[in-house]
């Protein structure tokens, strides 16, 4: 179980960061994409039932840019932590999540 230290620290972490999303099914989403492989696993554990996906890199030119990663939490599992979350985000988050 978070404490509400980890739920806030998610909280701000998806605010600036993450995005609230649905497949083409209607099923909903979490994600957060970024460099920090070691936000990403604290994240990851915090959440419980996230993956994480990773490292991508994208060729720019004739080289590759820095390694990036993801986490996702989908369905149930994404619904329950944006009820959880809701209460500490701005309003533009708020509303994509309504």
């Amino acid at each position: 179980m978070p404490t509400l230290t980890e739920i806030a620290w998610v909280a701000g972490l998806l605010e600036g960061e993450g995005s609230f999303l649905a497949t083409k099914y209607g099923s909903p989403f979490v994600t957060i994409q970024m460099n920090d492989k070691d936000v990403l696993v604290r994240l990851r554990d915090i959440l419980g039932v996230a993956k994480l996906y990773g490292p991508y890199r994208h060729r720019r030119g004739t080289s590759f840019d820095t390694p990036h990663y993801r986490v996702t939490a989908y369905s149930a599992s994404a619904i329950a932590w944006m009820l959880t979350i809701w209460p500490f985000m701005g309003v533009r988050r708020r509303a994509k999540i309504s």
